[in-house]
């Protein structure tokens, strides 16, 4: 069999729905939440859409699970994804649901 471009764990839908967004100076934006379907890693890119209804993608740069650092976060999972840079407070807010881009 051909190998998968991408590892099995980011393959398939995916949704995240957020329930906080702050801040980490020097880091980058972090929303926390939890993975409702599927999974998803480091570098994989994510979408919403804006309360004005622009489609807004942002890649993780880091996923952060009860206290540890992952690669992954799997499907019933409660999980911080951290993003280096992009978007803002006014359209990622508590309820938008994140999905793969």
């Amino acid at each position: 069999p051909a190998a998968s471009p991408r590892p099995e764990s980011s393959a398939g839908s995916f949704a995240f729905e957020v329930e906080d967004v702050f801040t980490i100076a020097g880091r980058g934006m972090v929303t926390t939440g939890r993975v409702s379907r599927g999974s998803i890693s480091v570098g994989d890119e994510v979408a919403f859409l804006s309360p004005k209804g622009d489609r807004v993608k942002l890649r993780i740069s880091g996923i952060e699970s009860l206290r540890k650092i992952v690669q992954v976060a799997n499907e019933g999972e409660t999980v911080g994804l951290l993003f280096a840079r992009g978007g803002s407070f006014d359209t990622l807010v508590r309820g938008v649901i994140l999905e793969r881009a």
